[in-house]
């Protein structure tokens, strides 16, 4: 079913209570899923585990059922080396031994073009290989954002797919066309879509075309040219807007 996720880019150091915002929406909206992507340091870090706000703030998170905590890799549209970001994969899982859950891996900046599909299919598949082959964790999920839309040889590789992280205004001129989407694409897509204007109605707007896309998740937010260091300034009532939808779905 359409618009059940919530993706957070949750780029924001945790200092005291810095989550707090994401953690209280989590627990009053149940029927909210929650993509969670952390970032220690433009990946895990070198070290075996983040520093101490990171690991204190994440074992708080980890207690809330309806959040799935992503690590954030890169591979630099198929530039970097696949040793490196397998490494980084690797890294985030080390930390469930350390009862430090992590559910998945995001994968960001993810080429578009069809000839990367070998490149992906070897990390989608070392993700794959490194979830499922412990009984420790049972989940596994996978997000790539190419931030656009790609080939669905490319999407059927991951769990979803960003099909587009712009600025409120690119999404008004692309509405026609995310309407238009293959459904095998759109039942994957996710949204994030930054510089959001401050006008009534601009959230509904946002939440009602991804409605109709049939897209399954979205994240929305104020702060200029994306970033994601600070919590959007309607968070509360963008989480609220799509838990009331998602409710009278499930009432029909």
């Amino acid at each position: 079913m359409a618009l059940q996720h919530i993706i957070v880019p949750l780029y924001i150091y945790p200092e005291e209570r810095a989550w707090a915002p994401l953690a209280a929406a989590a627990r009053r909206h149940a029927n909210i899923n929650f993509l969670v992507i952390i970032n220690p340091n433009n990946g895990p870090g070198e070290g075996p585990l983040p520093d101490g706000s990171y690991t204190a703030s994440l074992h708080q998170l980890q207690s809330i059922p309806n959040i799935q905590l992503l690590g954030y890799v890169h591979c630099t549209y198929g530039r970097r080396p696949l040793e490196d970001v397998c490494r980084d994969v690797d890294r985030y899982y080390s930390w469930n031994a350390q009862l430090l859950r992590v559910d998945g891996i995001f994968i960001d900046e993810v080429p578009s073009a069809a000839e990367a599909v070998p490149y992906m299919a070897h990390l989608a598949g070392h993700v794959r290989s490194v979830w499922t082959c412990h009984s420790t964790v049972a989940s596994g999920v996978l997000v790539f954002n190419p931030g656009v839309v790609v080939d669905t040889t490319l999407v059927e590789l991951a769990d979803y797919v960003v099909a587009f992280e712009q600025a409120h205004e690119q999404w008004r001129v692309l509405r026609g066309e995310h309407e238009a989407l293959p459904r095998e694409i759109c039942r994957k897509a996710l949204a994030i879509v930054h510089t959001t204007t401050s006008e009534d109605g601009s959230l509904e707007e946002v939440l009602q075309d991804a409605k109709g896309a049939g897209f399954a998740g979205v994240y929305i937010t104020d702060q200029h040219g994306g970033g994601f260091t600070r919590w959007p300034a309607q968070w509360d009532k963008f989480v609220q807007l799509l838990s009331y939808d998602q409710t009278a779905r499930e009432e029909t």
